[in-house]
């Protein structure tokens, strides 16, 4: 009964505030791209889901901004679930809960607590590894730490693409 709860408001608070957990940290962004190696392992949990932990870093920045991109890392707990029974690839959504911590390497440093959803397709290379391109929005809660202040955000089409190592374990 607790996991059912849990699960619900996350999937409730995921519902309202999609999100990409490395963000670029404009308020008025538009639509972003975004390119992430990660480290991900995936426990099943079905025969179409698992529950994936990542952490990785990456680059992300707004086409509207291009000579401004934002680095980052970042650690996540994501729950998949895949169009295709056993198989663990090709196209699934997925709604996870994460923390970045954006930087333009000059003067912003900046905190973000991400919950969200997104459109992805997984590839298999080979066994340990995998390319995901996805779509997403994003809306982090963030933090500036250089200027000390909350803000939001407003929502951004994200297009981006995670690749590294993947295990699943059944």
């Amino acid at each position: 009964m607790k996991k059912t709860l849990l699960f619900i408001t996350f999937f409730l608070i995921a519902s309202q505030t999609y999100a990409d957990v490395i963000f670029t940290p404009i308020e008025y962004s538009g639509i972003s791209y975004s390119l992430e190696a990660v480290s991900s392992s995936e426990k099943t949990t079905s025969s179409y889901g698992t529950t994936a932990l990542w952490a990785g870093a990456g680059t992300v920045g707004s086409f509207f901004f291009i000579n401004m991109p934002f680095w980052g890392v970042e650690i996540s707990i994501e729950k998949r679930h895949y169009f295709k029974p056993k198989t663990y690839k090709g196209l699934f959504i997925s709604a996870y809960m994460g923390i970045a911590l954006m930087t333009d390497l000059h003067t912003l440093l900046d905190f973000g607590l991400v919950p969200g959803v997104k459109l992805n397709y997984k590839i298999r290379p080979s066994k340990n590894f995998a390319i995901e391109p996805y779509v997403g929005l994003s809306v982090p809660f963030a933090y500036c730490l250089t200027y000390n202040g909350l803000y939001f955000p407003l929502p951004v089409l994200t297009l981006g693409v995670r690749f590294g190592f993947n295990s699943v374990k059944r």
